[in-house]
C-alpha cells in the first residue's frame, strides 16, 4: 500500500480553518486552553523567532525545556517553517549536553529557569547563544509578532538522541513531513482517533513518545492534547482524577505507568470506581513491550483496551493492535503489520547466542514510506544504514503468524528500553570506562518487574583489590555524569569475564550468571 507525504504546514492551517475554535491543547499548568487558531498564531510566532535567530535544517533550536506548552509549540514551529529541532533532556549533565551541542551544532537553546548553572556555562563554552524561555504560557520571551510564516522551503528536521557501536552519541534525523505523515497514516488504521479523541501527554518531549505518539498523532487525528508535566511517581497519585478532570478519552502509556497504576489499584481497590476511566476509548502501548498478562489485567481492572504497537524510532510504528483484531493476540505478539508496512525476516550470523531471545527466531527487517534520513555523524553527514532494497535491520527477533500478526522474541542489539526510555548499554559502558579507576565495564541487560528492563553494571577494576569503597566512589560519580533515568540497577566488581574465542564478552552467560545469583 503506498502512502501520499503531506505537509503539516498545509494540513495545520487547514485545520485552522474548517474548525478554528476547536481545541488543539489544554495546558494542565494553568488549565488555559489553545485553540487551534491560537496554536497556528504561536506557531508563526515562534517560527519566526527561530529564523532570525539563524534556524535552519542543519542548524537547529535545541532545546533543554522540560514538558510544557512551549516546548511542543517550538517542536511545531520549526516543522511548520522548515528548520531543524534537537530536543534533549532537560535533567542531563553538562558533560551530555556539551556533547550533544558539538554534535547537532544548534544556533540557539531553549533554557529554562531550572537549567543548572553547569549546563549553561558548558554551552557558553561550545559557544551556543541561550534563550531563556519562561513556561507561563504567555511566550512573552518571543517579543513582538513577527511576519506570518510562509511555506518552508526545505524539510524540516527533527534529531534525536542515539549511540552507535562505539558507544558515542550520535543524533538520528527525522524528515519532519514524513513524521508528520506517519501520524496521519496511523490514525487511519484506528477509528477512534477522530477529532473528539483527546489525549494525556505525559511523556518526556525530548523523545519521540511526547513528540510524535502523545504530540504530532492527537494533531493528526484533529483532536486535542492535554499537555502535563513529564509522569514521575507522584504523578499515580492524581493520575485518574485529571484523566476526569480534563475528558481525556485516549492513553498512550508505557509499561512502567501501567504496573504502576495496576500496583496502586489491586493495593487500594481503588479500580472499583476509577473516575474517567469509564470515558477511556483505548490505551496504547508503544514504547516498551509489555507482557500479556499485564495487558488482560489491566483491560479486566479497568474496563479499558489495552493496544500495542510495535515500531523503531528510525521506522515510526510497523504494527498494531485494533479493536477488532486484538482477539488474536498471543504471548509475544505486538499486533497487525500496518498496511502500509513491508516486514521480511533474515536469518543472523551470530558467532554466539543473542544477549536476550530466542536465537531460532530471525531478525526482522522493515521498510516504509517514512524512514529516516540516517544518522548524523560528527562531520555532518548522515549514515542511513538501509540496504540497497530500502530495508533497515531492526535488530529485534520475531516472526509472523498466519493471522499476520508480529511476534518478537528477542532482541540482537544491545539496547534496552528502561520504563519506556532507550538506554544503549555500550554508551553506559563507554562513558563507565573513563572513570580512571575502570578497566572495563560490562553493562548487562535483564528483566524488570517495574521498568520492563533495566540492567546491572560489573567494573572491572585496574586494581583487583579495590573493594566496596571503589565501587561507592565510582557510584557518587558516575550518578553526576549520567541522567537519572540511565542509572544501573547495581554496581558490582567483577575479577573475571567469560568472552568467546574471539574474544568478545559473552553477556549472555552473565545474565544467567547475575539470575542465579552467581556473578
Amino acid at each position: 500500500m503506498s502512502v501520499a507525504l503531506t505537509s503539516f504546514y498545509d494540513d495545520i492551517r487547514a485545520r485552522a480553518r474548517l474548525e478554528p475554535a476547536a481545541p488543539a491543547i489544554i495546558d494542565a499548568q494553568d488549565s488555559r486552553i489553545w485553540s487551534y487558531v491560537d496554536l497556528l498564531h504561536q506557531i508563526d510566532r515562534c517560527g519566526g523567532f527561530f529564523a532570525t535567530h539563524g534556524a535552519t535544517p542543519s542548524q537547529p533550536v535545541m532545546s533543554l525545556l522540560s514538558n510544557s506548552t512551549e516546548a511542543f509549540i517550538a517542536f511545531l514551529a520549526s516543522l511548520d517553517r522548515g528548520q531543524g529541532f534537537a530536543p534533549f533532556a532537560p535533567d542531563a549533565t553538562a558533560d551530555e549536553v556539551a556533547r550533544w551541542a558539538s554534535l547537532v551544532k544548534p544556533s540557539l537553546c531553549l533554557v529554562c529557569e531550572t537549567t543548572e548553572d553547569a549546563v549553561l556555562d558548558a554551552l557558553r563554552e561550545a559557544d551556543v547563544p541561550t534563550i531563556a524561555a519562561t513556561l507561563d504560557g504567555s511566550f512573552g520571551w518571543l517579543g513582538s509578532d513577527g511576519p506570518t510564516g510562509a511555506p518552508p522551503l526545505s524539510p524540516a528536521r527533527l534529531y534525536l538522541t542515539t549511540s552507535g557501536s562505539t558507544g558515542e552519541p550520535r543524533a538520528l534525523v527525522i524528515d519532519g513531513d514524513r513524521l508528520w505523515s506517519s501520524g496521519m497514516a496511523f490514525c487511519g488504521v484506528h477509528d477512534f482517533l477522530d477529532g473528539d479523541a483527546r489525549f494525556f501527554n505525559i511523556l518526556p518531549m525530548s523523545y519521540l513518545g511526547g513528540l510524535f505518539n502523545l504530540g504530532l498523532i492527537p494533531l493528526a487525528a484533529g483532536g486535542s492534547v492535554v499537555i502535563a508535566p513529564a509522569f514521575s511517581g507522584r504523578s499515580f497519585l492524581s493520575f485518574w482524577q485529571d484523566v476526569e478532570r480534563y475528558d481525556v478519552n485516549v492513553l498512550w502509556l508505557v509499561p512502567t505507568i501501567v504496573r504502576g497504576l495496576l500496583s496502586i489499584a489491586q493495593r487500594t481497590r481503588r479500580h472499583e470506581a476509577v473516575p474517567g476511566a469509564q470515558d477511556v476509548r483505548a490505551c496504547l502501548i508503544g514504547t516498551a513491550p509489555l507482557d500479556l498478562a499485564t495487558k488482560e489485567k489491566f483491560e479486566t481492572l479497568f474496563d479499558i483496551p489495552v493496544l500495542e504497537n510495535y515500531g523503531l524510532s528510525e521506522t515510526t510504528f510497523l504494527t498494531s493492535e485494533t479493536l477488532k483484531t486484538r482477539g488474536l493476540r498471543q504471548e509475544g505478539s505486538v499486533g497487525s503489520v500496518l498496511p502500509y508496512v513491508e516486514l521480511d525476516f533474515a536469518a543472523t550470523q551470530a558467532d554466539e547466542p543473542a544477549a536476550q531471545g530466542d536465537t531460532s527466531l530471525a531478525q526482522v527487517r522493515s521498510k516504509t514510506p517514512f524512514m529516516f534520513l540516517g544518522y548524523l555523524n560528527g562531520d555532518g553527514t548522515l549514515d542511513s544504514e538501509l540496504d540497497d532494497s530500502g530495508f533497515l535491520a531492526t535488530g529485534d527477533l520475531g516472526e509472523a503468524t498466519r493471522d499476520d500478526l508480529l511476534v518478537i522474541g528477542g532482541r540482537l542489539r544491545d539496547i534496552i528500553k528502561k520504563g519506556g526510555y532507550l538506554v544503549p548499554l555500550r554508551e553506559i559502558e563507554t562513558l563507565a570506562e573513563r572513570h580512571p579507576a575502570v578497566e572495563e565495564a560490562i553493562a548487562v541487560g535483564l528483566a524488570h518487574d517495574f521498568y520492563g528492563e533495566s540492567y546491572n553494571l560489573l567494573l572491572r577494576f585496574a586494581d583487583a583489590s579495590e573493594g566496596d569503597g571503589a565501587i561507592d566512589n565510582f557510584g557518587a560519580w558516575l550518578r553526576g555524569n549520567l541522567v537519572r533515568y540511565k542509572w544501573p540497577e547495581a554496581i558490582a566488581a567483577v575479577t573475571e569475564i567469560p568472552r568467546t574465542s574471539s574474544g568478545k564478552v559473552r553477556k549472555h552467560q552473565l545474565a544467567e550468571q547475575l539470575a542465579s545469583g552467581a556473578a
